[in-house]
């Protein structure tokens, strides 16, 4: 797999052979990146909050209940002040609450996350020793952090 960073986000933002998935005027774009299991969003909207409470709901909750997307890389470009954030591409389709199966696994869902504490602050405190990043990730979230 190729190394998902600043560069391969640059590459694939600006590729015609990009799948746009969701582009919302003056808001958020969702893209799948050709031949890689890689979605990236990017916007204004995009943070870096965003991006660390991703990966710590990814390290959490149990992906046979709920599928979080792995994030792979964030950075923000100061100057345009649009964040990129890059992801587990992961397929699917809205749920359909007339099915019995998918309702029933919805309910199940619910339950499950209804079983967690109710701030983000309690969530973090649980995902302390649970979450880690790739080096790169640490690297982009100290750089933002410090300015």
């Amino acid at each position: 797999m190729a190394t998902i960073d600043r560069d391969f986000i640059r590459q694939y933002v600006k590729s015609p052979e990009s799948i746009i998935l969701r582009d919302i005027s003056g808001g958020n774009t969702v893209l799948k990146v050709p031949g890689f299991d890689v979605a990236i969003k990017f916007g204004g909207g995009v943070t870096m909050e965003e991006a660390v409470a991703q990966g710590i709901v990814y390290a959490l909750l149990d992906q046979a209940v709920v599928r979080i997307p792995k994030v792979y890389h964030f950075y923000r470009d100061s100057q345009k002040n649009i964040g990129y954030l890059a992801m587990e591409w992961l397929d699917g389709a809205p749920i359909d609450l007339q099915d019995d199966i998918q309702s029933k696994a919805l309910q199940k869902t619910i339950g499950y996350l209804a079983s967690f504490p109710e701030t983000f602050q309690d969530l973090f405190i649980m995902a302390s020793r649970k979450v880690y990043f790739s080096k790169t990730a640490l690297q982009a979230i100290t750089k933002q952090s410090k300015g």
